[in-house]
């Protein structure tokens, strides 16, 4: 980059269209979703766990639409200035191992780890183990620490240390695992053992989101220890979870849903270059269609809804 900036129509655009998305998610999605997860975890204990599954489910897409939605427009604003800065956010719940969930979320804080903890742990000539044992020592110290960087508290402790024995369980078993899969011929089935592995690992990720959200470790323990309560009676436990705001909570869905659908053709490639190389029509139809659904649809009515990351 030089000293003086030149304009550039298509870099201004493109940070434009990055901090549409970028509002898109963080107005439209993820403070839609707030007040249903809000309402079920400031007071855990008035639910059941189809309640609490729903919330936790919900509070998933919450802090990655308003996580990366921030980021997105701070990369955005960025890039209208002439600067490029790395991406933050790597279509994170498709991941198919916790591992590779870690270098798709927040990844500038899991580089700053790797490269200032858990690299220079692994070279210490100070701890006399083998290296294989070292690794893991590394793997829980290095998000023991991640988790008490969110806060000095220990909910974050504990899902620090959920994590690391993600990572660690993980590292232990994986010839198992992997002798398991080609016994029950999983892997002669590539894309459903694809979707085997998104799904669990999202699914790990989100039972580590409850001691993330939970206002207490005790909050945290009762919700885990009545998770699997209310299962006889899902309509009416959704229904004590949406307080007849059905309207927003379709709305909420379908943000939800055009996020993931996104993050699923960005496999295919550049989703600005997509829509760029459609006819002017459907190019602009996109553009308006996104601008107005932030002005109509974004959840503008509780001017206290932050972003979430900015308490850490």
């Amino acid at each position: 980059m030089t000293d003086q900036q030149v304009f550039d129509e298509h870099r201004v655009a493109s940070g434009l269209k990055l901090m549409a998305w970028g509002a898109f998610k963080k107005l439209v999605v993820a403070d839609r979703i707030a007040p249903f997860v809000d309402h079920v975890y400031g007071n855990p204990h008035a639910f059941d766990g189809v309640a609490t599954t729903l919330a936790t489910l919900l509070f998933a897409f919450q802090i990655y639409c308003d996580f990366s939605g921030y980021t997105d427009i701070a990369i955005g604003a960025a890039r209208i200035m002439g600067y490029k800065l790395a991406i933050n956010f790597n279509r994170p719940y498709l991941a198919t191992s916790i591992g590779d969930f870690w270098r798709r979320w927040h990844i500038s804080l899991s580089n700053w780890l790797t490269d200032y903890v858990y690299t220079p742990l692994t070279r210490s000539r100070a701890v006399r183990f083998k290296w294989y044992y070292l690794m893991l020592m590394s793997l829980a110290v290095t998000f023991l620490i991640s988790g008490i960087w969110h806060g000095a508290a220990w909910t974050f402790v504990a899902w620090g240390a959920l994590h690391a024995s993600y990572l660690i369980t993980s590292v232990l078993t994986q010839q198992s695992r992997s002798k398991f899969v080609r016994f029950i011929g999983l892997n002669r089935i590539p894309k459903l053992h694809y979707a085997v592995r998104v799904a669990i690992t999202f699914g790990l990720v989100c039972f580590a989101y409850i001691l993330f959200k939970a206002s207490s470790l005790a909050d945290a323990v009762h919700i885990i220890t009545h998770l699997h309560t209310g299962w006889g009676g899902v309509a009416s436990s959704v229904a004590q979870v949406l307080e007849q705001r059905w309207p927003e909570f379709t709305l909420a869905l379908c943000g939800i849903a055009v996020v993931i659908g996104v993050d699923v053709l960005k496999s295919y490639g550049d989703i600005g270059e997509m829509i760029a190389k459609r006819p002017v029509w459907l190019r602009w139809g996109v553009y308006y269609a996104g601008t107005v659904s932030i002005i109509l649809l974004g959840a503008f009515y509780d001017a206290n809804q932050k972003f979430i990351y900015f308490q850490f």
